[in-house]
């Protein structure tokens, strides 16, 4: 199974971010609503050109209208 995290920018923009297979996807989404009520930055493992990367994204209220952890079967 792999992980996903989608972001939804306010003007419909979305960014797909494959997780790295021990990212834990509940403490993910814990770490971004907690980052959106204090203004902060968090850290995702993420996996780019099959290279594990942390990639920090702000998540500052405003930025973000939406965000989910999904799963699929297969790698998109």
């Amino acid at each position: 199974m792999v992980h996903y995290l989608r972001l939804v920018s306010d003007s419909g923009r979305e960014l797909n971010y494959r997780l790295h297979h021990d990212a834990d996807p509940d403490s993910i989404q814990t770490w971004l609503a907690e980052g959106v009520r204090a203004q902060a930055f968090v850290n995702v493992p993420i996996v780019m050109d099959g290279q594990v990367e942390i990639t920090t994204l702000a998540v500052q209220p405003g930025r973000w209208a939406a965000w989910m952890v999904f799963h699929v079967a297969q790698p998109l």
